[in-house]
């Protein structure tokens, strides 16, 4: 079903056609009409001359020819509820596929602290039925007494291989998911493009969490339960972070008809609030202090460095942990370039004339905000999420 229908009268010209209302100009070849790619996204344009003549983009007429002027209608051709599924997929596939790959590796190339304490339990049951009398009467000596610490030493020892292939395969990931995502939103004129481009560089940022767990897992256990937790921390951050974004600009497409980023010069006169929400997530997806995005990306490259301390006080190879940290920090300066440009877009263009009034809307503004609030008040009391992530993770490792 159409979502809704938008009218410009359009004057015509010699190879040109200036829509009235819409800014930008549809190319003229021998009558036909065209749209420059992606203009319009799912609309289609359908032109009504004043002989009544209904003519569809790519349909040659001679009667295009002869008017004077027609009335182009642009008509959505499918839902237009691009923006809310993204926001659902960037966050619900993202925190379920690095739930996936952190439940790999540890699986491949950690024992967790369980699998000693099963062992006792494992030989009960394959014990002959009349023994386990006596091993209830019997207390085991000292020297016959299973060595659980040392027997996790000994398999993650086995694994330490394992464990140093998959940190640099993931490192590798990580570095080319962020580095990608935050080059391809750079240059992008439609905010839609450019958050879903931006969510690709967050996912390369959560990964770089994997491989400090991984170094660190034998040499200290309690830094390699931080960087679990520190992905966890991200995590719930970017949800409130990212359902905002995709939310604001579905709110701003219903009033403006429009995703470029353009058409939101000097929209802090029109609707501050919206834009003060928008300012606050966009630079709480930099990571700028005090807002609450500082928190998961200060917490995952904490962990990056401190992997890069002990293995190389350990005498390890860690210099690819510190080339991730390098890495890491020159793409937040790149997202810092194109999500201060929409800021400044909304805040310091100005207005444009043909702009007609347009309200939000009071129940999508209050919704906005409270997405918002949590990135700004979390900055003062994020411990209990921090003991609530660090939990989690010691029951991983």
């Amino acid at each position: 079903m159409p979502t809704f229908t938008q009218e410009a009268i359009a004057t015509k010209k010699k190879k040109d056609i200036k829509l009235v209302g819409v800014d930008m100009y549809i190319i003229t070849d021998r009558g036909i009409p065209k749209f420059p790619d992606g203009e319009f996204g799912p609309f289609k344009c359908e032109f009504i001359s004043n002989r009544g003549t209904k003519v569809w983009p790519g349909f040659v007429s001679p009667d295009l020819l002869m008017v004077n002027w027609y009335r182009c209608r642009f008509v959505a051709t499918r839902d237009v509820q691009d923006a809310e599924i993204n926001a659902f997929l960037s966050v619900a596939s993202k925190a379920a596929a690095l739930a996936l790959l952190v439940r790999v590796v540890i699986g491949l190339g950690v024992a967790p602290p369980s699998h000693a304490q099963q062992l006792p339990h494992e030989a009960a049951i394959r014990a002959p039925a009349g023994t386990h009398f006596v091993a209830l009467q019997d207390a085991p000596a000292a020297e016959d007494a299973v060595d659980f610490n040392g027997d996790r030493a000994a398999v993650l020892a086995r694994l330490k291989p394992v464990r140093n292939y998959m940190a640099w395969l993931v490192a590798l990931a990580a570095v080319i998911t962020c580095t990608f995502g935050n080059l391809a939103a750079y240059g992008q004129t439609n905010i839609k493009r450019l958050l879903a481009y931006s969510t690709i560089a967050h996912a390369g940022y959560m990964m770089m969490a994997v491989p400090p767990m991984l170094a660190l897992a034998d040499r200290d256990v309690g830094r390699a339960q931080e960087a679990v937790a520190a992905l966890a921390l991200y995590i719930v951050v970017y949800l409130f972070m990212n359902l905002g974004a995709f939310a604001i600009v579905a709110f701003l497409r219903n009033a403006l008809r429009s995703e470029e980023i353009a058409d939101y010069a000097g929209l802090v006169r029109r609707a501050p609030w919206t834009v003060i929400c928008f300012s606050v997530i966009l630079f709480s997806l930099v990571g700028m202090p005090p807002l609450a995005g500082f928190l998961g990306k200060f917490a995952v490259f904490a962990a990056v460095a401190d992997g890069y301390v002990v293995v190389a006080r350990d005498g390890g190879a860690a210099n690819y942990l510190l080339w991730l940290l390098v890495i890491g920090g020159v793409n937040t300066a790149i997202s810092l370039f194109y999500y201060l440009r929409v800021v400044k877009v909304m805040t310091i263009d100005p207005e444009p004339h043909s702009r007609t009034p347009f309200s939000v809307g009071v129940f999508p503004v209050a919704y906005v905000v409270l997405l918002t609030f949590p990135l700004i008040v979390l900055i003062f009391t994020w411990n209990f999420l921090n003991e609530w992530t660090l939990q989690a993770a010691g029951q991983l490792l």
